[in-house]
């Protein structure tokens, strides 16, 4: 339940608690009345009809009585009695101690309400005139109060007004405890958990309940978790800075020296040896090609950096593969292409050219002399090549949707730990850094962003005597 109807029904509570125990009195009270009505009827009836012959006696009413001897004793609590005479005046009242006789009732007064029986909540009252011939000489009333049914109201009225208190207190021990648990707890256990994670330290704070706090509460841990991955990200991404600034001095300082020393010697022979200036050249090439495929990795690494369009699958892939299959052969390998592509797709064909030229290159500077090269291209309607293994074939059973790109070449296997290194940028098979077989070390990372801009993958899988990139791109990004 949510703390805004939390509260709500609490004040709801709160406002009809009076409202049900008022109602709950008033219906005790009308049951006990109508249980004990006619038993109290008919008691003072008969209490009535005792008063009644005693006061019909003309000589109460002429005065000098001893009036204490009206009521019984035992009538005491429960009658009351009131004498006037046929004037009006009042002669003796049992709820005065001494009477007033200057006190006078009008006429219309004194005769008002005669033979009439009142039967109220509290009191059973009769007002009966004496007659001695054909002249009222005398008026007397009999009240008889309800002491048993009054003492009975006072008891549930009572029993109500304790019932309440308790309901109140129940409620409110119940209200404190709401609050403790549902609210003041978890903002405390909030409030800890931000002060502990402004020091870096995480804090998981419990979900309890799905209310307005455990909302702040996850809304905070989600936010928690998504700083902390920048955090992570912003450690790796520095490590990384650190670690192609070590590369890239390591890389660089051979070639300027190689640049250098030619030059020298250049110098002091006095002469232009074209071996020595040959090697220069190379060494500027390299460097460029090196400081050009960082700027790519950093471009790449933008989010505006890839610029999707709906292509003709097979006119794409036949662009971005021309003339490839003459410089696999000029290189001393065995080239196959093989594209099986139906329908349209989206993607960043200058981008795409770019992946395939990183493979493709990447598989003629590591292919074994007169090795196979294979690069293949398949839509789902058709199945991958007989050239991949049965168990990388079997990782890409579903392919519903898909696009697979396939780039093969002979190549010594690999171990593990140097299959998951293969696409850190800078990071080099070989580990001597030959130039004349290895280059900057970034086109396979290149590779790795540029198909994770299109939304695919990258799978690879060095196996006996072959080295095999397998890309799934969705048919629709």
């Amino acid at each position: 339940m949510r703390i805004k109807r939390s509260v709500m029904a609490s004040y709801l509570i709160v406002l009809l608690i009076p409202i049900l125990i008022a109602s709950l009195i008033g219906i005790m009270i009308i049951r006990t009345n109508r249980d004990v009505q006619v038993r109290d009827y008919v008691t003072n009836t008969f209490l009535i009809q005792k008063y009644t012959d005693k006061l019909e006696d003309p000589k109460w009413y002429y005065g000098g009585q001893d009036y204490s001897s009206i009521i019984d004793g035992e009538d005491d609590e429960l009658v009351d009695i009131r004498l006037q005479n046929y004037e009006g005046r009042l002669i003796y009242d049992s709820n005065q101690k001494s009477v007033n006789f200057s006190i006078n009732s009008s006429r219309e007064n004194l005769l008002k309400g005669l033979y009439e029986r009142r039967y109220a909540a509290n009191s059973d009252s009769i007002k009966l005139p004496v007659i001695q011939g054909e002249q009222i000489i005398g008026i007397y009333t009999i009240t008889i109060h309800r002491v048993e049914f009054i003492n009975q109201i006072n008891e549930i009225i009572l029993s109500g007004t304790t019932v309440f208190l308790i309901t109140l207190l129940l409620l409110f021990a119940f209200a404190n405890r709401f609050t403790e648990k549902r609210i003041n707890q978890p903002i405390q256990q909030l409030i800890f958990a931000i002060n502990e994670f402004a020091q870096d330290r995480l804090v998981q704070v419990p979900v309890t309940y799905d209310d307005e706090i455990g909302e702040v509460i996850r809304n905070f841990q989600n936010m928690q978790r998504d700083i902390q991955e920048k955090r992570d990200q912003l450690k790796i991404e520095q490590a990384e800075r650190e670690y192609m600034v070590m590369a890239i001095s390591h890389d660089l300082k051979t070639p300027l020296t190689a640049i250098r020393t030619n030059t020298e010697l250049m110098q002091v022979t006095g002469r232009l040896d074209e071996a020595k200036a040959q090697v220069v050249l190379d060494k500027c090439d390299y460097m460029k090609q090196m400081l050009e495929d960082l700027l790519d990795y950093n471009i790449l690494q933008s989010d505006s950096s890839i610029q999707l369009v709906r292509v003709d699958g097979r006119e794409a892939m036949e662009t971005i593969l021309y003339g490839y299959q003459e410089l696999i052969e000029a290189n001393g390998l065995k080239g196959f292409m093989e594209i099986k592509m139906l329908g349209e797709y989206d993607m960043d064909v200058a981008q795409m050219e770019r992946v395939m030229g990183n493979l493709i290159i990447n598989g003629i500077k590591y292919s074994k002399t007169g090795g196979n090269l294979y690069v293949g291209a398949y839509s789902e309607e058709f199945a991958l090549p007989d050239t991949l293994s049965d168990a990388v074939r079997d990782k890409h059973l579903e392919r519903r949707g898909k696009l697979t790109l396939v780039v093969q070449n002979t190549a010594e296997r690999l171990s593990d730990d140097e299959l998951k290194k293969i696409t850190t940028p800078f990071y080099k098979v070989d580990q001597s850094r030959n130039l004349e077989q290895s280059g900057a070390g970034l086109g396979l990372s290149i590779v790795v962003l540029i198909v994770e801009k299109h939304g695919g993958t990258v799978e690879f899988y060095s196996e006996e005597e072959c080295l095999t990139v397998v890309i799934e791109l969705d048919r629709r990004a």
